[in-house]
């Protein structure tokens, strides 16, 4: 990333990344004055307050993909198996949790539900809320969800089936709104039985916290959905708990741990996300095993750092090995 004139930019690759589409379609945004963009030593850069202007409203970085796939990759992305799923499918959906995280694609999921924004008389939001066929989702909810917001006079969104939506909008006497007390996203029949909890699978809520247009949200949304790279470099640990069973919980690998803090310390160049990179460089085992689970980019990213390139910066005194980190970036990072 360069600074000029107070504004960040950064390469074209980069902005491919951060958008979900190709190189030479950044190319063409800029050239379109879609993408704000400068010329520096020769070399085209774009100003990163743009790409996320351009991502907040909705950039199509691709066909939206349909319910079907839009859903089978939320709930595989949210640790759960979507059964009903043919394996053929499934395949493809893992490879593009394994190529791009989920920020960066989430408008190609806007396919996994109608949203119906309505009004409803204040008295019925409570009776709303209590209607059992309903499945919470969006900023009111997303503390349920375990999505760090709190966002209690946020307005109320819920998953629901076709036939439930026009059942409960007769019921409540609902009316479209420009300005709604109550958001249905309506999911199609086909795919309504695979969400079977009370709150929606957390990558499906933080999708829709990513599309309020608060900064708290947006923030929110982004720490849960641009780190879903950290799922390809995971482990499974076998867990039993009492009087429900036993099962598999994913916990991220160092290499996932450093693949999501080098997420974050290209948004937000927080001194903290570079100390928690020195602690997981303190702590890396076996150097070829996460050198191998890293991908080249983020091998490459890890040497852009110029703070880790200087042995004296102050932020080798945030692991109690700064002589190993030292040497395990040494060994991960590529020119």
């Amino acid at each position: 990333m360069i600074e000029e004139s107070g504004r960040s930019y950064v390469a074209p690759a980069v902005a491919a990344h951060r958008l979900g589409i190709s190189t030479r379609r950044v190319y063409q945004l800029a050239k379109a004055r879609r993408l704000v963009s400068v010329r520096i030593g020769g070399r085209l850069l774009i100003a990163s307050h743009s790409i996320d202007a351009l991502a907040g409203a909705g950039e199509r970085v691709g066909r939206p993909l349909s319910p079907r796939r839009a859903w089978g990759l939320i709930l595989l992305a949210s640790g759960e198996d979507p059964q009903a799923l043919d394996p053929v499918t499934k395949s493809k959906v893992r490879r593009m949790l394994r190529e791009r995280d989920l920020w960066s694609i989430r408008a190609r999921l806007s396919g996994r539900a109608a949203k119906q924004g309505l009004r409803a008389h204040s008295s019925d939001l409570r009776r709303i809320d209590a209607e059992p066929a309903l499945v919470r989702t969006g900023p009111r909810f997303a503390h349920e969800a375990g999505i760090p917001l709190v966002a209690s006079d946020a307005t109320s969104e819920y998953y629901v089936d076709p036939k439930t939506a026009a059942l409960l909008i007769s019921r409540y006497r609902l009316s479209s709104s420009s300005d709604p007390n109550v958001i249905f996203r309506v999911v199609p029949a086909e795919v309504w039985p695979w969400l079977s909890h009370a709150v929606a699978p957390r990558v499906a809520v933080a999708l829709d916290v990513a599309e309020d247009g608060d900064a708290r949200s947006r923030n929110a949304a982004q720490s849960v959905l641009a780190g879903r790279r950290a799922l390809d470099t995971s482990r499974h640990v076998q867990v039993d708990v009492a009087g429900v069973g036993g099962g598999e919980l994913p916990v991220p690998s160092v290499a996932g741990a450093i693949a999501i803090k080098l997420q974050a310390w290209g948004t937000r160049r927080g001194q903290r996300d570079l100390e928690d990179l020195v602690r997981l460089l303190g702590i890396v085992d076996d150097v070829e095993v996460v050198r191998s689970e890293l991908k080249p980019s983020e091998r490459r990213a890890l040497g852009r750092i110029a703070a880790l390139r200087d042995p004296a910066s102050p932020s080798w005194r945030a692991t109690r090995s700064p002589e190993d980190a030292r040497a395990a970036l040494a060994r991960l990072h590529d020119e």
